[in-house]
């Protein structure tokens, strides 16, 4: 029996003013260190709308979750936009359960379908860049 933790990949890259956090494998808590840091700083830096592009994230804990919950709550203090998308169904029935959908976290079900939503949000506030043009 192998003792090896299942791995976690995770890759933020941006489309137009929207941060795309494409998250694979396995989110526990050993892994949610670097993710969390990663998440401070984008937000850190200003930005206004974020999407976690959860295609190939096969399991998240509750660090998962504490991710989740801040930056939408930062971004939504800041009038900005977060969005889930692209969940596989055992974890959207996870997350419907752990009240995601009580704090007014869109969850869409595809990549373009979060996008969308999240232009148009940056679009109407022009506050979807961060600070310095990155």
């Amino acid at each position: 029996m192998s003792n090896k933790r299942p791995e976690f990949t995770h890759h933020i890259r941006r489309d137009d003013n929207v941060f795309i956090v494409a998250l694979r494998g396995h989110l526990d808590c050993v892994a949610a260190r670097g993710l969390r840091q990663e998440i401070e700083e984008l937000l850190n830096g200003g930005a206004m709308c974020v999407v976690f592009d959860c295609q190939e994230l096969r399991y998240t804990g509750l660090s998962g979750y504490g991710i989740v919950l801040t930056a939408a709550k930062e971004l939504q203090r800041r009038k900005g936009r977060f969005a889930l998308c692209n969940l596989v169904p055992d974890l959207k029935d996870v997350f419907r359960l752990a009240g995601m959908m009580d704090l007014n976290i869109p969850i869409f079900d595809s990549l373009d379908a979060a996008l969308a939503v999240c232009r148009e949000t940056s679009r109407r506030t022009d506050t979807g860049r961060a600070p310095g043009g990155r």
